[in-house]
């Protein structure tokens, strides 16, 4: 996901709230109605105007990412086929 590449690459993220976008950014970016293109440009200024907002939002992705490893999805997926296959029995 574009998200989480932009998080581990340290970019500091203006994302539209639709879908699953506010789940997997959380607090790490700023976040715009998807049809408000005022606000989006908006978000971007105060990033590019703010040093201690970039950083900020920087740090908060890299560590908003590591939630979402290769690792962590595999244990998580077998943790749900475990407990589906408890309640089959």
């Amino acid at each position: 996901m574009i998200l989480l590449e932009a998080m581990v690459a340290g970019v500091p993220i203006v994302s539209t709230a639709v879908g699953a976008l506010p789940e997997v950014l959380g607090d790490a970016g700023i976040l715009v109605p998807p049809d408000d293109p005022v606000a989006m440009a908006s978000a971007v200024g105060r990033i590019l105007g703010s040093e201690s907002l970039r950083t900020e939002l920087i740090a908060k992705g890299r560590i908003r990412q590591a939630k979402f490893s290769w690792k962590t999805t595999a244990e998580q997926t077998l943790a749900m086929y475990r407990r589906v296959a408890r309640l089959k029995k």
